[in-house]
């Protein structure tokens, strides 16, 4: 039979603008021929929009389908656009509910907790910037991601702005992304995700003489590995993973005026891991400006089609959901205990280090010294130097590192030993991401 507008239902919506509605189809047509171009002949005049959730509800077989509205078609006359015209929906990927929708991590970086501050300077070698985002450029080449403010946007209050650093003069690849764990990769198989951002030029990257990325351009895209497992951000940059693909990608030219940009694709359905990755080629024979950047907003890969609307969570989730790939425990006040445990040798102790967050995997753990002292008795040993090890349980996650920490000769084998600060500037950083 053919489309029956009287049953198609508006459930839930109505909205004058933003989030999205949730509509009811009941019928006797099979799946295919609803999913068909054009079937709701008028579903646009209607208010049905890209992104709206539609159940599909056979009334012979009695079966209920998720499906989504892929695409509207809007009729124009004499040169005016009329909201009358046909949509058209998908079932959707899912065997279940998705939650949650973005895959990406901290792409907000108004909330991003920016754990090792900001700017952070990167090279040839992957360097973590702001949390779960990794910058990496060529030979001998020098970049900065950096924490700016911008409020173009309503509801964000700062953008990462990654590029040449003022005055490099190597014209070697830049590239700003993040890697998603295998873990959360596998439930997107066979699924599409929309990848969408802001990008705003910086005051130097328009291509001149003496500054500026080639042709203006920047190329953002969606990669899939198909059998590795949790391989590394510098393998995703230089497009060695095991079996990778490219599921969608858009090159833009971003203007001093702030836009929004969409791309996407089906990610495969034997994926293993996924990676964002942004890249530019600076102009050649050129010296970078001081600002010879982009400033990167609102970064996610949404599950299913895009809707204009961005996730946001709350600073606490985003704190937890990174701690799983990095930890930094910043020195804290004289006498402030942060690891306990017991003396071995007169110059060593073992410690546990509780942490906050369960890590995806045993991390590497590094000590900047500052004051860190090793409490013993009545005496205070300076720490000289740490190395951690991860106790790991169940798949692989790790919640409790074990620290051995070097002082000066005194301490007394077999005795209680505490790891406190004394208000200096030690830091010990904690890595479980991709960084390898």
């Amino acid at each position: 039979m053919a489309y029956t507008p009287n049953t198609l239902i508006m459930r839930y919506g109505g909205f004058i603008e933003g989030s999205f509605n949730v509509w009811e189809y009941t019928t006797t047509d099979s799946l295919a021929t609803v999913t068909g171009t054009g079937y709701f002949t008028d579903g646009s005049s209607k208010g049905m929009q890209v992104g709206d959730l539609v159940w599909y509800v056979n009334a012979t077989v009695l079966t209920a389908v998720l499906c989504q509205c892929s695409a509207i078609t809007i009729n124009t006359s004499a040169g005016l656009s009329q909201h009358v015209g046909s949509s058209t929906i998908q079932q959707s990927n899912s065997t279940s509910d998705d939650e949650p929708l973005d895959v990406l991590q901290a792409g907000d970086f108004t909330v991003n907790p920016w754990q090792l501050g900001s700017p952070i300077q990167y090279g040839s070698t992957v360097t973590t910037g702001p949390d779960r985002f990794f910058g990496v450029t060529g030979t001998s080449g020098a970049g900065t991601m950096a924490r700016v403010s911008n409020t173009a946007i309503a509801g964000f209050t700062a953008a990462c702005a990654f590029g040449r650093s003022a005055s490099d003069t190597h014209t070697v690849g830049h590239t700003f992304g993040q890697v998603v764990e295998t873990l959360n990769s596998i439930r997107v198989q066979g699924k599409a995700l929309a990848v969408s951002f802001y990008a705003q030029a910086g005051a130097n990257w328009a291509p001149t003489s003496t500054s500026g990325a080639t042709n203006g351009a920047l190329t953002a895209t969606l990669l899939a590995a198909v059998g590795g497992i949790d391989d590394s951000a510098a393998n995703a940059a230089a497009g060695s993973w095991t079996g990778v693909v490219t599921v969608g990608q858009t090159t833009i030219t971003p203007t001093t005026t702030i836009g929004r940009y969409v791309f996407g694709g089906t990610v495969p359905a034997t994926a293993t891991q996924l990676a964002v990755l942004f890249n530019y080629l600076p102009l050649a024979a050129s010296t970078a400006g001081a600002n010879e950047n982009v400033q990167l907003m609102a970064i996610q890969a949404k599950i299913g089609a895009d809707n204009g609307i961005y996730i946001h969570r709350d600073a606490g989730s985003v704190l937890e959901l990174v701690q799983r790939y990095l930890q930094v425990v910043e020195e804290p006040a004289a006498g402030v205990a942060i690891a306990s445990g017991v003396v071995q040798t007169a110059t060593t102790a073992t410690l546990v280090l509780p942490l906050s967050v369960a890590m995806r995997k045993a991390p590497t753990v590094t000590l900047t010294q500052g004051l860190f002292n090793v409490l013993n008795g009545a005496n205070a040993y300076t720490a000289t130097a740490l190395a951690g090890t991860g106790v790991t349980t169940g798949i692989g996650n790790c919640d409790v590192v074990s620290l051995k920490v070097t002082t000066a000769t005194g301490m007394t084998a077999g005795s209680g030993a505490v790891l406190t600060g004394s208000a200096g500037t030690g830091v010990i950083t904690i890595r479980a991401g991709y960084e390898g």
